[in-house]
């Protein structure tokens, strides 16, 4: 019959997450939840925890597709059962864990929408640029906007990376490809007053 010491085992696991991991009480109670909903799958089929193998494992994730669960929410279980079941095995009470084989089920990344123009506006002209934090925030749109910058390249970008006489910036990106993008008037127009309220520095940081 079913192992008495499990609820033990599974209180020793969620001290462990909160002491030793530092999880906060939200991602303690959603392991609870999991592993829970695991050990009353097990009893019902009259298996114990300690001695469950691969079949059994799988078996749950066939239980668990069967409740129409997303891909998100069986993934987030399966990685719980998993964390449980090597701190079994790092407390040398089993010796395999059986969740070490099964396949994470596959989540479909929502591809982001492109703004529209008129959010774009809307976005441009919400810095207040009597402000050093406005003045920078509405510099940073207008340059991301007009060039196509990633985040990571305008954060990181110096002065001797742009040419505005020339009206472009010379931009190091993924692989150490160096490319120069034409800025547009306006965007020149916003760095130059940035730059010179900032004394010659770019702080997008």
């Amino acid at each position: 019959m079913y192992n008495p010491e499990v609820g033990s085992y599974l209180d020793q696991f969620l001290t462990y997450l909160k002491l030793e991991k530092g999880f906060s009480s939200h991602s303690i109670s959603s392991y609870r939840t999991d592993l829970s909903q695991f050990i009353q799958f097990l009893e019902d089929k009259l298996l114990l925890f300690l001695e469950i193998e691969i079949d059994s494992a799988n078996q749950y994730i066939k239980h668990l597709n069967q409740r129409n669960l997303s891909a998100k929410s069986i993934a987030r279980k399966i990685s719980s059962l998993r964390q449980f079941y090597l701190f079994l095995q790092r407390q040398h009470l089993i010796t395999d864990n059986p969740f070490n084989a099964v396949v994470l089920p596959k989540i479909n990344r929502s591809i982001p929408k492109p703004m529209s123009e008129s959010q774009i506006e809307q976005l441009l002209i919400q810095p207040n640029t009597e402000s050093p934090l406005g003045l920078r925030d509405k510099t940073m749109f207008e340059l991301m906007y007009a060039t196509g910058m990633r985040v990571s390249e305008l954060v990181n970008l110096k002065v001797n990376q742009l040419n505005l006489n020339q009206g472009v910036v010379r931009v190091l990106g993924k692989g150490g490809k160096e490319r120069l993008i034409p800025l547009g008037e306006l965007s020149v127009e916003w760095l130059e007053r940035y730059i010179s309220a900032n004394n010659r520095q770019i702080q997008f940081k």
